[in-house]
């Protein structure tokens, strides 16, 4: 009895404990849902394919405007999904002015996340700046920034001009 009481106590503590932890899912915060540098950011790749391709079919849109990054350096970017299934691929920052860090895996940008935006659907997304990036709009808010969104199977084809402030 007494071992069938434990299992059971210990079965309800961990459920409880995978209903509060944050990990798997995505914070949302007041300027866009963080989702971080992980599958897609970190494999994001494909420059340099054979040429003859037929374009790639629409994928998504990125709005453009001023916006204020956070202090902790995320920057809100909204982004639309224009295909008829779910957008998933890489959001990528550049800022105009300032020399690229790594960001996510070996390549080099002012900023980096997973995009993930259901179909047909709009989100804004927190996309983290590196370090040298903050520190960068920090010291000469406003900065124009390029957004890019894409598949992360080859290079970004949907971009987005944003006016970005510090916080």
């Amino acid at each position: 009895m007494w071992g069938f009481r434990r299992l059971l106590i210990a079965l309800v503590g961990l459920f409880t404990l995978a209903l509060a932890a944050p990990w798997g899912a995505p914070k949302a915060v007041a300027d866009g849902d963080r989702l971080g540098c992980a599958t897609y950011c970190q494999n994001a790749g494909g420059y340099g394919a054979a040429g003859g391709q037929p374009p790639p079919p629409p994928f998504a849109t990125v709005a453009s405007g001023a916006v204020q990054a956070d202090a902790d350096g995320y920057v809100p970017v909204t982004v639309t999904c224009v295909a008829s299934s779910t957008c998933k691929g890489i959001i990528l920052l550049e800022i105009s002015g300032f020399s690229p860090e790594a960001c996510g895996g070996p390549y080099h940008w002012a900023g980096c996340s997973d995009l993930f935006v259901n179909a047909n659907s709009t989100r804004t997304i927190a996309v983290p700046l590196t370090p040298g990036a903050l520190a960068y709009v920090r010291a000469n808010s406003p900065v124009t920034v390029s957004a890019a969104a894409g598949p992360g199977s080859g290079p970004p084809m949907n971009f987005g001009t944003l006016q970005v402030s510090a916080a």
